[in-house]
């Protein structure tokens, strides 16, 4: 397991990414390589996260924020997303590659994704006002489509030669784009393979699983589930009780979903067309980052601790 994580501040400090190594499981871990220092002069933070391409090298992907002091807090002025490569297993990494933007000033970008269709890799990136696909190489843009709100925080997902990008701020938009055929400006094509504006997400991204899309409400207990090819919703949504201010994505394994919000609570649910809820388990800690899942075992991130749930061996 290679984890990268934030060091010297924090994402919202001055705080860099560095990566460890665990090689029981998450037992023990050991440093593996510093993938961006932390800056302090200007104020940069770095929100990135780990993949591996089908060649082998590992890739570090997200965004960098630049950050002013103003009215005695940071804030962010600039964004880009940014990608860095080791061939190594994590212990050097290539400088930044600087992901290119169309969009003048400040603005919002989510973690970007990387897809592959066609044999080709794509980093797709959801931002102000429109999401993007990147040729991973180079940079150049391949194709993007507009209708997205202003203050983007939840990223894309894909599979199966489709997108889907959403946010929920000042409007409501969830897009579903094919892949196939999709080269320059998408706005109003039938690359647009379906749309919603009600109920989208704003912090949590959606779940892909299975052949259907689940995404809640901004960040409140209100999940809806969609079949990811028509867009249709059988059924729903579905209020999760006493789960809700839910900043961390839902993630699955095993035909079931996973729900946890910032006060501590997991619910676990079935994907039955009618979800139903199998469990709710509860942690004396607060959950902003998604959990992570690893062969039979669950990481959760707390503002405490960081929890493995699994069997003992």
């Amino acid at each position: 397991i290679l984890c990268g994580f934030s060091v010297e501040g924090g994402a919202h400090a001055t705080g860099g990414t560095h990566c460890s190594r665990s090689e029981d499981g998450g037992r023990t871990w050991t440093p593996q390589g510093v993938i961006l220092e932390g800056i302090s002069q200007p104020v940069i933070s770095n929100h990135l996260r780990l993949s591996r391409t089908a060649s082998g090298t590992i890739i570090a992907y997200g965004q960098r924020d630049y950050r002013e002091m103003k009215e005695q807090r940071y804030q962010t002025i600039r964004c880009e997303a940014v990608v860095c490569r080791s061939e190594d297993e994590g212990k050097t990494w290539s400088e930044p590659q600087i992901i290119p933007t169309q969009i003048p000033g400040p603005y919002e970008i989510s973690n970007p994704i990387v897809v592959t269709h066609d044999g080709q890799a794509q980093v797709v990136v959801s931002g102000t006002r429109r999401v993007r696909g990147y040729e991973l190489k180079t940079g150049a843009v391949i194709w993007e489509a507009g209708g997205l709100p202003g203050n983007i925080v939840a990223s894309p997902v894909g599979a199966d030669g489709m997108v889907f990008a959403a946010g929920s701020y000042e409007k409501q938009t969830l897009l579903a784009i094919r892949l196939t055929g999709a080269k320059g400006e998408l706005t109003g094509t039938q690359q647009i393979a379906w749309q919603k504006n009600r109920s989208t997400p704003y912090v949590p991204s959606p779940l892909l699983y299975d052949g259907w899309l689940y995404y809640l409400r901004h960040y409140q207990g209100v999940l809806s589930r969609v079949n990811a090819k028509t867009g249709d919703e059988p059924s729903g949504p579905f209020r999760l009780g006493s789960v809700f201010n839910i900043y961390s994505s839902p993630v699955a394994a095993a035909g079931r979903i996973y729900v946890t919000d910032r006060n501590g609570k997991t619910l676990v649910m079935s994907n039955d067309a009618e979800p139903k809820a199998l469990t709710l388990n509860k942690l004396d800690d607060r959950f902003s980052a998604s959990a992570a899942l690893v062969g039979d075992a669950i990481f959760l991130r707390g503002e405490k601790f960081l929890y493995c749930i699994g069997e003992k061996d």
